[in-house]
């Protein structure tokens, strides 16, 4: 015959936590996009782009509402209300044929041409309005 079941004991102490490991190498700074990219005159005018330490333009050609949306989102704005070809800017065309499609964290992230490859001059700069 089968006995009554016996009384369960107390759990047991949690033993002591192991030692912490060493501190992890140091991380390389961040780059803030806002460093990379303006607009020259506000929340409307002309995009430039910083390349090798030097600010250009961008080339008009295909520029279209995806590719302002993606630079207002760099820029910390909610939206584009329109782009355009803007007043002339002078110095390097840095990119040309930029073709985003809108959802690209940075314009660099975005199918164009070389840097500095273009069939442009500065009257077919890039422009766009953010709000």
């Amino acid at each position: 015959m089968k006995g009554e079941p016996g009384l369960r004991g107390l759990p047991g102490a949690k033993g002591d936590t192991g030692p912490s490991g060493p501190p992890g190498a140091p991380g390389t700074p961040g780059r803030n996009v806002q460093d990379n990219v303006r607009i020259i005159g506000g929340a409307k005018g002309r995009v430039e782009v910083k390349y090798n330490g030097e600010w250009g333009t961008i080339c008009d050609d295909s520029w279209e509402t995806n590719d302002g949306k993606v630079i207002c989102r760099m820029l910390g704005y909610s939206r584009v209300v329109s782009v355009f070809t803007a007043s002339a800017g002078t110095g390097k065309i840095w990119l040309d044929d930029v073709q985003c499609t809108g959802d690209e964290q940075s314009i660099l992230l975005c199918p164009k041409s070389a840097w500095g490859t273009h069939n442009c001059n500065h009257n077919e700069d890039a422009g766009v309005e953010c709000a």
